[in-house]
């Protein structure tokens, strides 16, 4: 086994397990979905996962939210950094195992998505907006497990991210907006961290082998461009071969379960 999984309970027990499909998706065939707001988080928050998954033969797919037009570090390269980052995407999903056709680009505006949560309606008739792309694909693609980073990290991107993936899988299992397709079965939730601690104790601890933490290393390696993530990767070397993961079960609000409070 080049990877083994421990899975904390909510008493604070660890359980060993072998799969990462019956971790992460309790034994659910599907399609998993890694929701990233830049192309380099993919690799960073999610780099050893990918690769157990494709090892279990999991079909992988990731939706890059954002343009990457404003991840330039020389001004000369500011009117084709989008082409640039686009190239090191697929070389990086390439070494994950993602083949090009399996990654999705939402297209939207880098560093601005805040501005971009929800819906928005364009004067052709068209709409745009973080929600409508997910619910969009989620439709499409029926993802059995969607992961998204962790909703208290310290770039904004990432924050709306978390909370538009959340409404988006209420979105993509129910009625609304018929034109993108029929509802779907709501998929196993999880965040990843990138660049800040999870809000709460994450659940499961993953630890690969050197093979695995390579082929990540190597990943992260393809965006040359990407200067500013010089100390994410030290960091990522120093720590080695583990990731962590937060469950991030989707709950409805009911009144009922704060009664016992007031009694």
């Amino acid at each position: 086994m080049t990877y083994s999984l421990k899975q904390r309970a909510s008493d604070g027990s660890l359980q060993q397990l072998d799969s990462v499909k019956s971790c992460f998706a309790k034994d659910r065939d599907g399609i998993w979905l890694v929701v990233v707001p830049h192309d380099d988080d993919l690799v960073i928050g999610t780099g050893l996962l990918v690769q157990a998954a494709h090892a279990e033969g999991i079909e992988v797919h990731v939706a890059v939210s954002t343009d990457g037009s404003m991840g330039y570090c020389d001004v000369e390269d500011k009117d084709k950094i989008k082409e640039i980052r686009t190239e090191e995407q697929y070389k990086s999903c390439e070494d994950l195992g993602i083949p090009r056709e399996r990654v999705h680009w939402f297209g939207l505006q880098d560093g601005a998505l805040p501005m971009c949560q929800g819906t928005m309606p364009q004067a052709d008739g068209s709409v745009k907006g973080l929600a409508w792309e997910l619910t969009r694909l989620m439709r499409q693609l029926k993802p059995v497990v969607v992961l998204a980073p962790t909703p208290t990290d310290y770039h904004p991107d990432h924050r709306v991210v978390g909370s538009e993936v959340d409404i988006s899988c209420f979105h993509a299992g129910g009625e609304i907006w018929s034109q993108l397709g029929d509802p779907i079965e709501i998929p196993e939730r999880w965040d990843y961290a990138v660049y800040c601690p999870f809000a709460e104790d994450p659940n499961v601890q993953l630890t690969t082998d050197d093979n695995f933490f390579e082929k990540k290393l190597s990943s992260v390696g393809q965006f040359k461009s990407q200067r500013q993530i010089a100390t994410m990767v030290e960091n990522c070397r120093n720590t080695g071969p583990v990731e962590y993961y937060a469950a991030k079960p989707f709950i409805l609000y009911t009144a009922s379960d704060y009664k016992s409070l007031f009694e």
